[in-house]
Formats: C-alpha cells, sequence, structure tokens
C-alpha cells in the first residue's frame, strides 16, 4: 500500500504558491516512496498563533510560511514555540523588500521559477532551510516507517 501525504501550506500571500514545489522536494528527499497529494492553501491573516489556533484541517502537516522581514531566523521562530500542535513544520524564508517585490513581479507576469528548478539542495547551505528539513523530520508522520 502506498503511503499518502496530505498537507496543508499557510502562507502570508498568495505568492507563496511558489513554495509548493520546494516543499514536495524537501519532503521526497526525506521518503521518496510517498505521494504527494495536493496540498490545501490558506492564506492567513493575522499572527501565525492566533491562526493556527482555531485553524482545523485534515492535513497531516501544515507548512506555516512566514517571512524573515530583517529579522534573524531564531527571532522569526520563537513565534512558532508557543504552538501547541506538532503538526505545523515552520517555512521561515530569509527574504527582504526586494525579495518581496521580485516575488510579486513573478506572480504577476504569471512565471513559477520553483516549477523549473528540479534540485534545492544548494539551499542546503541556508540555515532557514537546513531548520525547515530538520522540524519536517521531527514531524513527519512516516518517520517510524522510513528505512523499513
Amino acid at each position: 500500500m502506498t503511503r499518502q501525504l496530505a498537507w496543508s501550506v499557510v502562507a502570508d500571500g498568495g505568492t507563496d504558491l511558489l513554495l509548493v514545489p520546494l516543499i514536495q522536494w524537501a519532503v521526497h528527499r526525506l521518503d521518496p516512496a510517498v505521494e504527494i497529494l495536493e496540498p490545501e492553501f490558506r492564506k492567513r491573516k493575522g499572527s501565525v498563533a492566533e491562526f493556527l489556533a482555531t485553524y482545523r484541517t485534515g492535513a497531516m502537516l501544515i507548512f506555516a510560511h512566514r517571512d524573515a522581514e530583517n529579522l534573524r531566523l531564531d527571532e522569526r521562530r520563537r513565534e512558532f514555540e508557543t504552538l501547541e500542535r506538532q503538526d505545523v513544520v515552520p517555512v521561515v524564508a530569509p527574504v527582504g523588500r526586494r525579495g518581496r517585490i521580485f516575488r510579486r513581479s513573478i506572480a504577476r507576469r504569471r512565471v513559477s521559477v520553483a516549477e523549473y528548478i528540479s534540485d534545492y539542495s544548494p539551499l542546503e547551505n541556508v540555515p532557514a532551510f537546513r531548520s525547515f528539513q530538520e522540524v519536517l523530520a521531527e514531524r513527519y508522520p512516516y518517520s517510524n516507517r522510513l528505512g523499513q
């Protein structure tokens, strides 16, 4: 029987759809045999903690995106420390004002660069991406079955 992963993306905005291929790549790197279902995509209003306190979904994992907005990774990750949910994987991108303008430009032209990338391994040199991978591995629902 094939393992399936139902998941959700909680985003700052619509351009965060660019994260979907990257998350899929990271999940397949962790578990190549899993079938990744189409994600549920939600734009949040308010703080991450407030939104996730009431967010209910059938997803096994919730990938909650937050722009770094010129804060250090550890500062931005503190927003997730108060959550009492084990199904949330923080996705913190080290993107400042120029990055947001660039992403909006891509969205306006309806071009998704992320869909054309097949190997995100260079991102493993970025601390925020390594942190994302570590939390994903900790909270991945099939972790106890990997390596069988």
